[in-house]
């Protein structure tokens, strides 16, 4: 029988081998060691790999999430959009047991995404305002917090913003969820100042990156003063008061679809596109504005005028604060001295707010 010489390319495909032909069981222990981006790339190297990932992905994802989306807790209270019982939180794998019982598989891969693109983004929106610090990333204990802060938003927004609420189905698999909230006061009172005030921050950050996708009259003028009066009004959304109202009406919207808007605005090149995809996103927006802003703001508010020394009034978008840590240690010691406060009277009635003017066109 005639034989060939091993050559070169042969030799370095024995000594090199591919990752596809590693055992499956490698395979999995690699992918439950890597973060989620690269998870979510290994992915759809080739079908194999992704058959593996899909098979073991309860295992795989149990690690990537306690690793990369703590705190857990919060991060299944904002998937599920309710309170899970504490029983399962100890168990993250039974939780994604129930997401594959429900086929929320490629959600909670989705949802994964969303928080990471976040992460991602956040830095640029955070430090808009501050050019010193423009290119400066967030720490860990800052991502943690920021993820907390989206979290409490996502809840909230799910809760008293019109969006849909968890199924039957999912109160079935979890053993009984906690009915949501009735009243917003019933929800905010159940976190601490510290976490109110990241929860502000963050909202406020986003709301300026909105307003700056979606300018007043006032600020278009600045940037743009050589167009005549006519293309300025019809570029801009409303002036002050109006823009503040269609702002206040956007924010409505899950976080997931307004980071949509701020990073893809430019795929919408007239605001009736834009205002299509919303009114595609929550049929029901302009039904009222949000209450998120107030809601927060009279719950601090309350709490600190019952004997307590302020805190936190430095945020965005100062280049500390919130989300961020303080320049001094004094304040970094009174924010963890705050964490501890939630559940406490804050002199709140449960009462429903009226609602307010919602509008998303402005007027001509």
């Amino acid at each position: 029988m005639k034989t060939h010489p091993i050559t070169s390319s042969d030799r370095k495909a024995i000594l090199s081998p591919n990752m596809q032909d590693l055992p499956a069981e490698i395979l999995i222990e690699v992918l439950s060691l890597v973060d989620f981006v690269a998870f979510d790339s290994m992915r759809l190297v080739n079908r194999r790999i992704a058959a593996i990932a899909d098979m073991h992905w309860q295992r795989i994802m149990t690690g990537i999430i306690t690793r990369e989306f703590h705190p857990v807790d919060e991060f299944f209270a904002a998937f599920f959009a309710a309170e899970v019982p504490p029983g399962l939180l100890a168990h993250p794998p039974l939780l994604l047991k129930v997401v594959q019982e429900l086929n929320d598989r490629p959600m909670l891969i989705d949802f994964c995404r969303v928080i990471k693109r976040w992460e991602v983004e956040m830095p640029r929106l955070r430090f808009a305002k501050s050019p010193a610090v423009a290119h400066r990333s967030l720490l860990p204990h800052e991502l943690t917090r920021m993820r907390g802060a989206l979290y409490f938003w996502w809840r909230y927004a799910r809760a008293f913003h019109g969006h849909a609420q968890p199924t039957a189905e999912a109160d079935h698999y979890l053993g009984g969820l906690s009915p949501p909230p009735k009243y917003p006061f019933s929800f905010t009172r159940n976190f601490s100042t510290s976490r109110l005030l990241e929860a502000l921050d963050l909202f406020r950050t986003v709301r300026s990156a909105l307003q700056a996708s979606c300018p007043s009259i006032r600020q278009v003028t600045s940037l743009l003063d050589f167009l005549s009066p006519d293309a300025i009004v019809n570029m801009a959304w409303g002036d002050d008061h109006e823009n503040a109202c269609i702002i206040a009406t956007m924010m409505r919207l899950l976080p997931r679809e307004i980071l949509h808007i701020i990073i893809y605005r430019h795929t919408y090149p007239t605001q009736s596109s834009l205002i299509s995809f919303i009114r595609l996103c929550h049929p029901k927006i302009e039904d009222s504005a949000e209450t998120f802003m107030e809601t927060v703001s009279i719950t601090l508010c309350r709490r600190q005028l019952r004997g307590r020394q302020p805190f936190g009034s430095v945020s965005f978008p100062a280049a500390e604060g919130g989300i961020l840590d303080h320049s001094n240690p004094e304040d970094e010691a009174m924010r963890v001295i705050y964490d501890k406060d939630a559940n406490l009277p804050t002199g709140l009635c449960d009462c429903v707010f009226e609602t307010k003017r919602a509008r998303l066109e402005p007027s001509r």
